[in-house]
């Protein structure tokens, strides 16, 4: 398992944030840690299965991997 940290744009419908990294990558799980709702966006440490994951995360161009 690898945890990283993503900013990922987020459009939110109530409380409930959509969030295509969700649907993009197998993640194992995700926390969010930032909500910027006016910039569209929110923070998330994320655990993926494998470092491939994580670097293909990274590799998008949607997202922002930090740290």
């Amino acid at each position: 398992m690898v945890t990283i940290t993503v900013v990922s744009p987020a459009t939110f419908a109530g409380v409930v944030p959509s969030i295509d990294l969700l649907k993009d990558y197998q993640v194992v799980s995700a926390s969010s840690t930032a909500i910027d709702v006016a910039g569209g966006t929110i923070t998330l440490q994320v655990t993926v299965q494998d470092q491939a994951t994580a670097d293909a995360i990274a590799a998008d161009p949607k997202y922002t991997v930090v740290g």
